[in-house]
């Protein structure tokens, strides 16, 4: 904060800023939010008396070359001037909702100059906490009379625009189109457009997705999803394993993440997927320095299943192996 007002008094002169207060927030790039949240609070709460708050964020975004956030890099700047009697944009007064959750999807270890970023996972967290911000910002809007939506309506009717915080471009559109299926499936439109999608996509051809269920003789289930249209930020490969109150997350066999009873674990690998290792085993065996480690009917079965669900994609009937 002494910083930017000393740059200010290169302008403006020596000591014509002594007078202000200041404080820096470090927090990613969520701290230029909560400075302005910060600063209008002040206003809010009758201190300014005329005066201004001059907020200025500044991030940059580093990422390690090959992670799934190198794609995001960049930097920017802005600086905000606020007053109790804006020009521009008017903060609504009293009615302001936040949501914030321990989670490890982007950290930046000690000693370490980039980040480490979960990607997918850091997607799917992002969306549900706009979405809890947003039925924050409902509640606070209606019980202060602030916004009255009427039968059928809801929040986002009265909202015309939404400003985004973008990683990337698309995640916006991501965002918008979460909330707009949250809010909306609630009222009877919602009916209408379920109908529509479905008419939409019976009359598509979906050669580029795949959807196989599999329930194993020992009351298991196993559910098998293939899309080709993804964003490329997402992880390539995700796999679940759930069962007996405990759960097992491996995103691109890079991350694995280990729920279990009320503890949160994760594993991270530097680099490959698996497939130097098994090539490696399968040439000890061919080489007769190690035992087989699939059985003759673990292949057998794997196979016939993989032939058995080709038949189902193209009859669509239910097969029983």
């Amino acid at each position: 904060n002494s910083y930017v007002i000393g740059m200010l008094e290169q302008v403006y002169g020596s000591g014509s800023f002594q007078h202000c207060g200041g404080i820096e927030c470090k927090f990613a790039c969520v701290s230029g939010s909560y400075a302005l949240y910060d600063n209008s609070n002040w206003i809010r709460a009758g201190e300014a008396e005329g005066k201004h708050a001059l907020v200025v964020v500044s991030d940059i975004a580093k990422y390690d070359l090959g992670s799934s956030g190198e794609v995001t890099q960049g930097a920017g700047a802005v600086a905000m001037l606020l007053n109790d009697s804006p020009r521009l944009l008017e903060f609504d007064p009293k009615v302001t909702s936040t949501s914030i959750k321990n989670e490890y999807d982007f950290y930046r270890p000690f000693g370490k100059e980039t980040p480490i970023v979960h990607g997918q996972y850091s997607n799917m967290l992002y969306l549900i906490q706009v979405k809890n911000a947003l039925v924050d910002y409902e509640r606070k809007a209606v019980a202060t009379n602030l916004i009255k939506p009427k039968d059928g309506e809801t929040i986002l009717d009265y909202i015309d625009y939404i400003n985004m915080h973008l990683p990337y471009s698309n995640m916006g559109k991501k965002a918008l189109a979460y909330l707009v299926r949250h809010d909306w499936r609630k009222t009877p439109r919602w009916e209408n457009i379920i109908k529509s999608v479905i008419q939409e996509e019976n009359n598509m051809v979906k050669e580029n997705q795949v959807f196989i269920n599999i329930n194993f003789a020992n009351g298991s289930h196993a559910s098998i999803q293939y899309f080709s249209e993804t964003n490329q930020i997402l992880s390539k490969e995700r796999i679940e394993v759930h069962g007996g109150g405990n759960s097992y997350i491996l995103e691109d066999f890079r991350m694995l993440r280990f729920l279990e009873g009320s503890q949160d674990r994760s594993k991270t690998f530097s680099s490959g997927k698996g497939h130097k290792e098994s090539l490696g085993i399968f040439f000890d065996y061919v080489r007769d320095k190690s035992q087989n480690p699939y059985t003759w009917e673990e292949i057998k079965a794997v196979s016939k299943a993989a032939i058995i669900a080709q038949d189902h994609i193209n009859s669509g009937q239910q097969h029983n192996v």
